[in-house]
């Protein structure tokens, strides 16, 4: 690549195990990659790799953010974007890390987030409400003035995964379909009673053995359960709010329809588009003098 051709700046985001990059000119993503991330990876080798792969140059900006940086944290109440981004040297070079948030209580934290979160303001101004980023963790966040206020962490996606990935359930939760009116009827009853969450989960198990239910079935009751068991742990966070979900459309989908049951209509924001967005607006904290002296 020529110095002509080289991108204006660069993103980087660790989360969910895969380190993933974008290479940005004029406000348009040019090319971009990702590396899967294991217990092996080296972090100077492989953010090097992946600058290579983007044809980064040595002057290149580059954005970063997520846990796999290890930034400072910010307390909330504070807004998703700093004044003033951290310099953290890897791979030979500078990187502009975007830290992530805490919480004294309930004890909290995000360093992935905030990205997505800064971008969707960014792109939504003026914005107030909460917005929910579903995934292998949800985390659901309270907007209000351009500050996120508080925030709560679910493991809901996280225990799903645990529980599929359990032998009692090897054959009760194949595949990926799952029956949207036995989800509907299922977040009912984990809204209504979340204290029997264990129990019921058990109760898959049971049924397929006994009944031989099918997968379809037990998909989404376990859906269900932990979904409507989180919301009800979340009500005060979505209750005659205005939301917003930001994730993959697999992990967003079961979210939409829950919160539909409950009368709770959410706006959808692609995860990408509001990922760059953010990491756009870390970028422009570099060419503000003011704020990045």
């Amino acid at each position: 690549m020529t110095n002509q051709a080289a991108p204006d700046w660069i993103g980087l985001s660790a989360d969910s195990g895969t380190l993933r990059g974008w290479s940005i000119s004029g406000g348009t993503v040019k090319a971009s990659t990702q590396i899967e991330l294991d217990d092996t990876s080296e972090p100077d080798a492989t953010v090097s790799s992946l600058l290579n792969a983007l044809e980064a140059l040595p002057t290149t900006a580059i954005i970063a953010c997520g846990a796999w940086f290890e930034p400072a944290l910010r307390a909330v109440p504070c807004t998703p974007l700093p004044d003033k981004l951290i310099p953290v040297h890897m791979a030979g070079r500078t990187l502009h890390i975007l830290p992530g948030l805490r919480q004294s209580t309930p004890s909290d934290v995000t360093q992935s987030a905030p990205a997505a979160i800064a971008g969707f303001q960014a792109l939504n101004p003026g914005w107030d409400g909460v917005i929910c980023l579903p995934g292998d963790t949800t985390l659901w966040v309270q907007i209000s003035a351009g500050e996120v206020v508080s925030f709560q962490t679910y493991l809901s996606g996280t225990l799903a995964e645990l529980i599929t990935g359990h032998p009692l359930y090897q054959t009760a939760l194949t595949g990926s379909d799952w029956d949207k009116a036995t989800f509907d009827r299922t977040v009912e009853d984990a809204l209504s009673r979340p204290e029997k969450l264990a129990a019921r989960l058990f109760a898959i198990h049971a049924d397929h053995l006994l009944e031989e239910t099918a997968p379809a079935l037990g998909k989404a009751r376990l859906k269900g359960l932990l979904i409507g068991a989180e919301m009800a742990a979340a009500r005060p966070y979505w209750l005659g709010m205005n939301i917003a979900l930001i994730g993959a459309q697999s992990a967003v989908a079961p979210y939409v329809r829950a919160l539909q049951t409950q009368g709770a209509p959410a706006t959808l924001a692609d995860a990408d588009r509001m990922l760059i967005a953010g990491l756009t607006a870390a970028y422009r904290l570099l060419q503000e003098p003011t704020k990045a002296q």
